[in-house]
């Protein structure tokens, strides 16, 4: 109770979750005591205190810091890909004055070789870590919270300047030595790869197409250091060691060989833990097989379930913010998982480990469609031969390789590995591939999983495997016949637009990718088709050919079948038809039309406009056309431009949103989409004061995150966190 209790503690500092309170509460209901009070207030001031100690000093309060000169040292193994180069950076100075923080550095073309321990001046432009605000989303702030970073900028390789590399002995350059050995080897680069994931924790040089390949196989766990690697490499010195030692008696008269096998087992898993990173995963790990194997060392008796609480308040202690990682509950889950699992079925062998495994499966299933909109059957196939496989045998060969000439069989393994698990990716159709809008669907699934465990009647487990389909089987409500919803996602500053009929979707734009690979249609879009269970889509419009419109094309048509393809210039995407007299079409009584324009000099003025009139009411999706275009289509359309919402042309930049334009559409509101302190500086200030002269509210997605517009009756726009500009 006093662990449960000190994780509330900090969870209501961390996440301001209310489902901590109602924990405590519950708790002090059935068992009041002062005890559990002083142990949440002890948890609280520690994640205050840990907050402190961790955050900015001498940095401005503001959102963005504009144009500021930093002193710093390289703190981690710079990230070089073919695109960029990213790497966090501990501050010094700020401008000459000191200052402490830890920022991410992200560096594009050109970018001059940075390694590890080098003190560098830079340049740059920061911002805050800020999430976008869509069902479906990566949690981008959390994880930077975790990782104790708060600032992001950007450098160019003309405002760096190299001024001396530091020394000293560090974990981290011990790392940096040892990944320097792997670069070394003649390892494929699929072999290098994953070595440096497994050893040394570092995956970030494995290409997305292979995360892809271990998401649909349920492995991604595997390339990263969890407490399965932690927990397989002491098992495994700890059973080698014991096996060598009593076989000289000579040796086992000083020292029992359980004795000498612990400390060995645990010597080895804490210097793997360092190696790796010390991620939670692998601290977890480590403090739970300090306790599991602190009887051999200390008379000391601890039971299972005493070492698995031990582990989770020392994890809080040594790091409080690991409240905000998924992994943090995914690794202690899985664990209680086992630990019930194994108490409860009387199987040994060969069927307690295939129990054992399908009970994992079973019981994350909920938690990482909550987590990450996926869920993989297929690993339970997967994992059968690939933990023992990584864990076993894979693992110690990467560390040997180290000193030992082992490139040939890695590499063999390595290729062997990735067909296996090419096919296994053949049964990905058995996979669910839909999230969950609300994370209570998992913790009732959790519940209910609970209750099948401890009841004895075998009677509630129909009812109780009907609620958990009922839950995973859950369905967004569509809309009604004869209406339509938009969503207007937050792509930053780009474009992506969801509509909704009965039985039909249609996409507007498919959102920005970035120079170094960022793909928002990948990121953000996906994510949220997925939590609207999509199963494929109708029709994707791209107004034009600007990469902040079209960027995140190739990741939709990856994930889904998109049954019509209509842009602005088909020959610049060799494919797709043209939406300048595209014919006019109905789907459940709703009317969609594509207002053509003249051909334009200007690729913006030939934006696709598509306008969608429901029963009650309209709407009008302008791409980025500017004054010129909006004339064109006053001559020819006229009183026909008439529309209740207007997404805000060019995203509010000053060319746009003229006021004669606006006189004929008259809408009631305006959506406007755009990206935190942009370089383009949309929208203007100009037209948002001609929006706020004309009486027309205008919502922001980079301040209410997506906003949805209801083509009904009642015609809701909804986001409980929406504001409105010159209220």
């Amino acid at each position: 109770m006093h662990a449960l209790c000190f994780y509330a503690g900090i969870s209501l500092i961390y996440h301001k979750a209310l489902y901590a309170l109602g924990l405590v509460a519950l708790l002090l209901f059935f068992r009041p005591k002062l005890c559990y009070v002083f142990t949440i207030l002890l948890a609280m001031l520690w994640a205050l205190g840990h907050a402190w100690l961790v955050s900015s000093m001498h940095f401005p309060k503001s959102q963005v810091v504009p144009h500021v000169r930093l002193t710093g040292v390289v703190s981690s193994i710079p990230n070089h890909t073919a695109q960029s180069l990213q790497f966090e950076f501990k501050v010094t100075s700020l401008n000459g004055n000191p200052a402490k923080a830890n920022i991410m550095l992200r560096c594009y073309r050109a970018c001059p070789h940075v390694s590890l321990g080098e003190v560098w001046s830079v340049e740059t432009k920061l911002r805050k870590p800020k999430n976008f605000g869509n069902p479906g989303s990566f949690d981008l702030v959390s994880l930077y919270k975790a990782k104790h970073i708060d600032w992001l900028g950007t450098v160019d390789a003309k405002h760096m300047t190299y001024i001396k590399s530091t020394r000293g002995f560090t974990t981290q350059r011990l790392r940096k030595t040892l990944l320097d050995k792997i670069d070394a080897r003649p390892f494929t680069p699929e072999t290098k790869d994953t070595i440096k994931a497994l050893t040394l924790g570092l995956s970030g040089a494995i290409e997305a197409d292979k995360w892809a390949l271990f998401r649909r196989t349920g492995t991604t766990h595997l390339m990263v250091i969890s407490g399965a690697h932690v927990g397989f490499l002491t098992g495994l010195i700890f059973g080698c060691v014991k096996w060598i030692w009593v076989r000289c008696r000579a040796w086992a008269v000083y020292m029992p060989a359980q004795r000498v096998a612990a400390g060995s087992a645990l010597a080895i898993a804490f210097i793997y833990s360092l190696l790796s990173g010390f991620g939670i995963p692998a601290m977890r790990a480590l403090i739970m097989s300090f306790f599991m194997l602190v009887r051999y060392l200390f008379p000391v008796k601890m039971s299972t379930w005493q070492a698995y609480r031990y582990a989770l308040i020392g994890v809080l202690c040594f790091e409080p913010h690991s409240v905000l990682l998924s992994g943090f509950y995914l690794s202690f889950l899985a664990v209680a998982v086992l630990l019930v699992t194994s108490q409860v079925i009387s199987a040994r062998g060969l069927t307690k480990t295939l129990l054992l495994q399908l009970a994992c499966l079973v019981a994350l299933m909920p938690v990482t469609v909550a987590f990450y909109g996926y869920g993989s059957v297929n690993g339970f196939v997967a994992n059968l031969l690939a933990i023992p496989w990584v864990g076993f045998i894979y693992i110690p060969l990467a560390f040997a390789s180290f000193v030992l000439p082992l490139a040939a069989p890695l590499n063999m393994m390595t290729s062997t590995f990735f067909w296996f698990l090419q096919k296994v990716d053949i049964l990905a159709a058995w996979n669910i591939q839909n999230g969950f809008l609300s994370i209570w669907h998992s913790i009732s699934c959790l519940i209910v999983m609970f209750l099948a465990v401890i009841m004895p009647k075998k009677q509630f487990a129909p009812a109780l495997t009907g609620i958990i389909l009922l839950a995973l089987s859950y369905t967004p409500k569509l809309p009604a016949w004869g209406d339509a919803e938009v969503d207007v996602l937050d792509v930053g500053q780009g474009l992506s637009a969801v509509v909704r009929t009965a039985n039909h979707l249609l996409l507007y734009d498919t959102g920005p990718k970035s120079e170094g690979g960022f793909d928002l249609g990948e990121r953000v879009v996906v994510p949220y088709l997925k939590s609207l269970h999509t199963k494929s889509i109708d029709m994707v419009v791209v107004s034009h050919t600007d990469l902040d419109h079209r960027g995140g094309l190739s990741a939709i048509e990856k994930s889904y079948a998109i049954r019509a393809l209509v842009v602005e210039n088909p020959q610049f995407y060799h494919r797709g038809d043209l939406c300048h007299g595209y014919p006019s079409w109905r789907w459940d009584g709703v009317d969609f039309s594509f207002l053509s324009l003249p051909d334009a000099k200007k690729k913006n003025n030939y934006s696709c406009v598509l306008k969608i009139s429901s029963s009650h009411k309209s709407m009008l999706l302008a791409g980025d056309i500017e004054a010129i275009a909006e004339r064109s289509l006053m001559q020819r359309y006229g009183e026909a431009l008439k529309s209740t919402y207007m997404l805000v042309p060019h995203h509010g930049s000053r060319s746009s949103s003229s006021i004669s334009f606006l006189n004929v559409v008259a809408p009631r509101a305006a959506v406007v989409s755009y990206g935190f302190d942009n370089r383009y500086h949309h929208p203007h200030p100009s037209t948002l004061k001609t929006y706020q002269t004309m009486g027309i509210p205008v919502y922001s997605t980079q301040e209410c995150g997506i906003i949805r517009l209801k083509l009904n009756q009642k015609g809701n726009i909804i986001h409980p966190m929406c504001s409105m500009y010159h209220k």
